[in-house]
């Protein structure tokens, strides 16, 4: 049996020859780039506000935000004033908003209550 011996020549070759491949494949043509979305958490103080958004759907505070494109938010808490929010993907990633009573009660005098 005889035993083919390898020219370094071959040997070469084929190693230049798999580097070529190996750079056309990373210079190739690529498939498209699926974009990178941001989450940001939605807090609000005090927690359990729902956030609806332009396509109506909602989410109860605390809230993942998966944000594709710049959109508005509406939060809402009963006894608390509604506001609007802008998200955009520039956005930290966490975002706390503190929700403004309607009509503050911490400071009402008992001359002020009705007799029961």
């Amino acid at each position: 049996m005889m035993l083919k011996s390898f020219r370094p020549v071959s040997v070469l070759s084929a190693i230049a020859a798999l580097s070529l491949v190996a750079t056309a494949c990373a210079t190739g043509p690529s498939a498209p780039k699926t974009p990178d979305y941001k989450y940001i958490m939605v807090e609000t103080d005090p927690p359990g506000a729902i956030l609806t958004f332009p396509d109506g759907t909602t989410c109860e505070t605390p809230c993942p935000v998966n944000v594709t494109e710049e959109m508005t938010m509406e939060v809402a808490k009963a006894g608390y004033k509604a506001q609007a929010y802008r998200l955009s993907g520039n956005s930290q990633e966490r975002l706390v908003i503190e929700l403004e009573l309607v009509a503050p009660t911490t400071d009402v005098e008992e001359t002020a209550l009705p007799d029961l």
